[in-house]
Order: C-alpha cells, then sequence, then structure tokens
C-alpha cells in the first residue's frame, strides 16, 4: 500500500495591477502625510478617509475570497487523508499495546536477571542495587555481561574506599557517612562537620553545668553568710542582754554523788570560776 498523487498542478499565480495600485497609493500615501487639513475641509478629510478606508477593504475582501478559493483543494484533500489515517490508527494502535506488553514482559525478564547477577556478587551487606542501579540496564543493546561487569566494577570501588579509610583510621562517623554518599572526600569532610556540631555541643553542655554548680555554690554560700549574720546578730544581742541586765547570784542548796578526785574537781572548778562555797545551814 502506499499513497500515489496524480498529476496535479497547482493554481497559477494570480495576476493583478500590482505596480500601478502600488505606484499610485504611494504617491497619495505621501500627498497625505503632508496635507494639513483646516476646520473649513473636515468634509473633504472624510471623504478622503472613506476613499481609502473602501479601497482597503475591496482589496482585502478579494484577497480572502481568493485564499478561500486556493485552500479549497486542499482543504479537501486533508480531510480525505486524515480519514485514511484514522483507519490505520485502529490497527496500530492494537499491534501497538501487544508490542509495549512483550517490550514490559522482556524488561522484566531482564530485571530478574540483573537481580540474580546482583546477588551473587560479593559485597557488603549495607550496600544496595539501587546504589549501582541505571536504566539503561535494561535497554537491549546493554548485554547481561556487560551489567555484571558494571556492578562488579562498582563493588571493587566501594571496597576499595573503605579500606582505604581504614587504613587512615577513619572512625565509624566517617564510615557511616561513606554509606550515604560513597564519596571519601564527602565523607570525611561529613565526619568533620558532625564532630565539631558533637564537640560544641558538649562545651555547651559543660558550660551550662559549670554555670549551674557556680550558681548553687553561690547561693549556698549567700545563705551560709546570711544564717551566720543572722546568728551572730543574736548572739550580740544576747552578750548585749546579758551584759546590759545581768541576773543576780544566789545561793542554792544541792547535793551530788560523787568520788573524792571528782569533789575536789569540782571544788577546783569552782574556785576557777568565782562560784563561792559554804557550808550547807541547818
Amino acid at each position: 500500500m502506499e499513497l500515489k498523487i496524480e498529476q496535479y498542478t497547482p493554481a497559477s499565480p494570480i495576476l493583478f495591477n500590482y505596480d500601478e495600485l502600488k505606484t499610485e497609493l504611494q504617491a497619495k500615501a505621501k500627498q497625505y502625510a503632508s496635507v494639513v487639513y483646516t476646520e473649513d475641509m473636515v468634509k473633504t478629510a472624510k471623504t478622503d478617509r472613506a476613499a481609502l478606508n473602501t479601497l482597503k477593504k475591496a482589496l482585502n475582501d478579494e484577497r480572502l475570497r481568493r485564499e478561500r478559493e486556493f485552500m479549497q483543494p486542499f482543504a479537501e484533500f486533508k480531510t480525505r487523508i486524515n480519514e485514511i489515517i484514522a483507519i490505520i490508527d485502529e490497527p496500530l494502535q492494537t499491534i501497538d499495546t501487544q508490542v509495549k506488553a512483550f517490550e514490559a514482559k522482556e524488561k522484566e525478564q531482564k530485571r530478574d536477571a540483573i537481580l540474580a547477577l546482583w546477588d551473587g556478587i560479593v559485597k557488603p551487606e549495607w550496600l544496595t542495587i539501587d546504589r549501582v542501579w541505571a536504566d539503561r540496564f535494561l535497554n537491549k543493546t546493554v548485554s547481561l555481561a556487560e551489567v555484571e561487569n558494571d556492578m562488579q566494577s562498582f563493588v571493587n570501588r566501594v571496597n576499595s574506599d573503605v579500606d582505604a579509610m581504614q587504613r587512615m583510621k577513619a572512625d565509624d562517623i566517617a564510615i557511616e557517612a561513606y554509606k550515604q554518599s560513597l564519596n571519601v572526600t564527602a565523607a570525611l569532610d561529613e565526619a568533620e562537620r558532625i564532630r565539631k556540631m558533637r564537640e560544641a555541643a558538649e562545651a555547651r553542655k559543660r558550660e551550662a553545668e559549670e554555670r549551674r554548680l557556680a550558681e548553687a555554690a553561690a547561693a549556698q554560700e549567700t545563705a551560709q553568710n546570711a544564717t551566720e549574720s543572722t546568728e551572730n546578730a543574736q548572739n550580740v544581742e544576747t552578750v548585749e542582754t546579758v551584759a546590759e541586765a545581768p541576773k543576780p547570784a544566789k545561793w542554792l542548796k544541792f547535793e551530788a554523788f560523787m568520788t573524792i578526785e571528782q569533789a575536789i574537781a569540782l571544788r577546783d572548778y569552782c574556785k576557777a570560776n568565782g562560784i563561792e562555797l559554804r557550808k550547807p545551814q541547818n
């Protein structure tokens, strides 16, 4: 099946007095560009405007008529071609649906084969296939051998990077950062950033604890000083009160159960403190 166009000659050029009209109108346009109408010439100006509008409309109407006349054969041709295309689209859509289904099935089978290849590669447990996956793996032009080679090369690079970081004594923070970025330089930079952030947080925590302890010690000292001041004031007041109003001494009669040594010690204490002793009165 093929489209065969019968002999067809496009419409001949539409000839008209182009040069005559152009020359005349250019002269008129130049004349109108320099003319100045007075109030008495308003009627003349309206007449000139009407004449130009009439000519303009006549030219445009003829253009539109010729355009419709010229396009009519093409419009009919376009309509008939679209009818044929619509007939073609019906079986084309059916075939296309089945072809896409076959292609989808092939891609799914290839995806399963690629997953099986990945499972067979020795790799770190944390490394998943999404880190190496590329949509081009499913293209027919890319063989399973190429896919396996790409995946193995990727795993080898990761293992080499981790080994290098371990030789550099990289800490767990850096290793974890590498697992996210798969870039040694970026991982070391991120580990340093996290380390500094944690150190700053610890420093702030220590400073806050030191301030808390200092404030607590200051509060305790203030309270103790206040207590001592109160006690001193009370003691001074007591001493002053005693000094101002000493109580008179009086004779007290009492008996004590003690040894000779204790009696001698009591006598000596009384002498030392100005306490007068005498025999009991009957």
